[in-house]
């Protein structure tokens, strides 16, 4: 799980290992991105979905654990709007009242069942591209500086052997997405239309986007400072 991996990192427990965009802005400082490897949105992400359900506290934002990037996007678009600051809450199973962000599978099983009473306020990647004009990254691969130091040539080969595996699932995005569709039991076109939104690679359009979400996020508060984006050089 995401949150997991960030903090193994945050713990030193791992040299290298995908982050989210928010925890690498903590802790740019002794991390360094790895390029060409990211998830990003260029626009609608449809596995990413600010909802309204019926009753419920809309001062209260519930969001999963698992989406710490998200969360944040969703309470610095909150702020573009104009809408005062919200408490945010996590939540195990996907509410049945009030205002939450539902992710991943959820929100691609959300989507496709449209449960009564449940109204979707919009897609986040949509929403930042309209409000931001940027991608949004919602994670990034990220090693740790004493980890280049004293062995790059090792880091070097992990960063190729990650691209290589990414390549290859992307070959093979067919039966990669019929793993997934038989897994958590999803919509065939809806599986499609998720691979197809979704970016990989870290292209110069998702560093700037990396850059004004980090921007945003030490603006409203959500980090200490805003950091310089730092890569892993010659990996």
């Amino acid at each position: 799980m995401p949150f997991d991996l960030n903090a193994a990192m945050e713990r030193a427990e791992l040299d290298a290992a995908p982050v989210s965009s928010l925890a690498y802005g903590r802790n740019a400082g002794a991390w360094l991105l790895i390029r060409g490897l990211a998830i990003s949105s260029p626009g609608a992400a449809r596995s990413v979905l600010l909802c309204q359900a019926k009753g419920g506290n809309t001062d209260v934002l519930q969001v999963p654990r698992a989406s710490e990037t998200a969360a944040a996007v969703v309470q610095i678009l909150l702020r573009k709007s104009g809408r005062p600051a919200v408490e945010v809450r996590t939540y195990r199973t996907v509410p049945r009242a009030g205002r939450f962000l539902v992710f991943g599978d959820e929100a691609l099983r959300l989507a496709a069942r449209r449960p009564a009473g449940v109204r979707i306020l919009y897609d986040v990647g949509t929403e930042w591209r309209r409000r931001t004009g940027f991608p949004c990254v919602f994670a990034v691969f990220v090693v740790r500086r004493e980890a280049v130091r004293r062995g790059r040539p090792a880091v070097r080969r992990l960063a190729e052997a990650i691209r290589s595996s990414v390549s290859e699932s992307l070959r093979n995005l067919p039966a990669l997405q019929h793993e997934v569709r038989l897994r958590f039991r999803l919509p065939q076109e809806a599986v499609r239309d998720y691979f197809r939104r979704l970016r990989y690679g870290l292209v110069p359009e998702d560093v700037r986007g990396l850059r004004k979400l980090l921007s945003e996020a030490h603006s409203a508060g959500l980090l200490p400072n805003n950091p310089k984006i730092d890569f892993a050089e010659g990996v």
